[in-house]
């Protein structure tokens, strides 16, 4: 989903871009980022993505990253906050095809 912040959800930079994944699923709505290298600027980003689209679609019901390698401090950060991380062993997953 793409669309246009109005300055609320990234203070300062109205009309910047903002792009989210979005999962539903039996009328949850998930906020997906996947990306090789998560660190807690990452995490926060995302956070500001989920609440642009919440001011304009509606509540997000959790976020989630799925990513092979994140920082100790992003992952200490996103169990504080509630964010769930997915990770998956990139030589076992290729060793195992």
């Amino acid at each position: 989903m793409t669309g246009e912040d109005d300055g609320t959800a990234f203070p300062g930079t109205t009309g910047r871009r903002v792009e989210i994944d979005v999962v539903v699923s039996d009328g949850e709505v998930s906020a997906v980022e996947i990306k090789f290298h998560v660190n807690t600027g990452d995490l926060l980003l995302l956070m500001n993505k989920a609440r642009w689209y919440e001011k304009q679609y509606g509540k997000i019901s959790r976020l989630q990253v799925i990513t092979p390698d994140i920082d100790a401090r992003a992952m200490d950060y996103a169990r504080k906050v509630g964010i769930e991380v997915s990770t998956i062993d990139l030589v076992d997953f290729y060793m195992s095809e």
